[in-house]
């Protein structure tokens, strides 16, 4: 697609012109005439040739395919030129991952050349290669020509992640993380009770006084282990518009579900994370770090279900963390039963609450409501932790993380 513009200069060349030639009619002077008939072609010229100037260019671009927010990422564009006919005064803008304009003084006829830039990459997403916008001016800068030319390209930007020394977590990483949620007896660690003697037992667990008394092998038996994992589920029914590169409220969430998983994968845990997404709930069980960070970077609002439903369809594990906005419709009397749910299966359960500031899009909750809804949750016997507008999130998440390991 071409656009077309003139340029304030041109108003000034052909009001001069005009001055120009009421001048000479009124001196009689012929070179005053050539003036005015120069800048009047110079306009004309400066009008018709930019035309040509982003003909025939093409444009390719490398990025790498992955990121974090916040890091620096390389783009290189190439640009060809392949007229017969030099390039003048080219001007790029490519808004990919971040806005960049390049200007290219000359490029030769059949020439190529490319150009590295460095963008930090502001939000989590997942960025498809758009158009690049090329534009000209030359010769005289009289008018400008536009011309978008698309550009393959696409990088992940994985949410930003914070550290989470504290995160609390139920299990044992020794199990596997990758075994169901087992119950009853087992090979454990806690004492369950005594049993006589069966084939395969082994003779280290023989409870020697009791064998004595009863002239019968009896063996000391252990309540079975739980396996370590985690269940991350994320609240995607609504988010905060974004304003230039700021988060909205659903990339802190993103943020301190990526931060919470990696941090239990990195302590031996399994992670599974739980989200909706076009009125339905996405499971990814036992995701690999990778796997993880690309469903939370892709994670779009709204996902058209309420947390309270996903949470009813999210895996049983040890530990849940569960990230959601202080939206009503993540009311005490709406998201309590399914948190007292979750803890009567025999979860370790941590809401996240991160409160919605000022500038919201929908209904949120207000500060006694948030107050309410953090004493109900943590009557249920779940661990919520508070994040508020404005406070960095590490910040909030070490100092609630270290207050429960203390109260334990």
């Amino acid at each position: 697609m071409r656009r077309f513009r003139f340029r304030a200069r041109a108003g000034g060349l052909v009001f001069g012109s005009l001055l120009l030639f009421l001048v000479g009619t009124n001196v009689q002077s012929g070179w005053v005439f050539v003036l005015s008939a120069l800048l009047l072609g110079v306009t004309a010229a400066g009008t018709i040739l930019p035309f040509g100037g982003t003909r025939g260019l093409t444009v390719s671009r490398r990025a790498p395919g992955e990121s974090f927010v916040g890091e620096q990422v390389r783009v290189d564009l190439t640009v060809t030129n392949t007229t017969r006919k030099p390039k003048l005064s080219i001007s790029i803008h490519d808004p990919y991952v971040a806005q960049s304009n390049i200007f290219l003084p000359s490029l030769g006829a059949g020439a190529s050349v490319t150009i590295s830039t460095r963008r930090t990459a502001a939000r989590r997403g997942a960025i498809d290669g758009g158009p690049v916008v090329v534009s000209s001016g030359a010769p005289f800068g009289v008018a400008e020509v536009r011309r978008t030319i698309p550009a393959a390209g696409r990088t992940v930007v994985f949410p930003r992640i914070v550290s989470m020394p504290g995160l609390p977590l139920r299990g044992d990483p020794s199990t596997g993380a990758d075994d169901e949620l087992p119950s009853g007896r087992g090979p454990g660690h806690e004492f369950h009770g005594i049993r006589e003697y069966q084939r395969g037992d082994s003779l280290r667990h023989v409870h020697w006084p009791t064998t004595a008394r009863h002239g019968s092998l009896v063996v000391r038996e252990f309540e079975r282990d739980r396996p370590a994992r985690l269940t991350v589920v994320v609240d995607t029914a609504g988010d905060t518009p974004a304003v230039g590169d700021a988060e909205t409220t659903l990339d802190r969430c993103c943020s301190v579900a990526a931060s919470a998983a990696l941090e239990a994968v990195r302590l031996g845990h399994g992670v599974s994370v739980v989200a909706a997404r076009d009125a339905r709930p996405v499971i990814v069980d036992g995701a690999d770090p990778h796997r993880a960070l690309t469903v939370l970077a892709e994670l779009r609002a709204p996902g058209g279900m309420t947390l309270s439903r996903v949470l009813g369809q999210a895996p049983a594990a040890p530990t849940a963390l569960v990230v959601f906005p202080t939206w009503r419709s993540n009311a005490a009397t709406v998201l309590v039963p399914a948190v007292e749910e979750l803890v009567a299966a025999g979860s370790r359960v941590v809401p996240v609450a991160i409160e919605v500031g000022a500038s919201r899009a929908e209904p949120a909750l207000s500060d006694q409501d948030v107050d309410e809804l953090i004493a109900v949750l943590a009557a249920a016997g779940a661990e919520p932790v508070r994040i508020r507008p404005g406070r960095p999130v590490e910040q909030e998440l070490a100092a609630s993380f270290s207050l429960a390991g203390a109260a334990r």
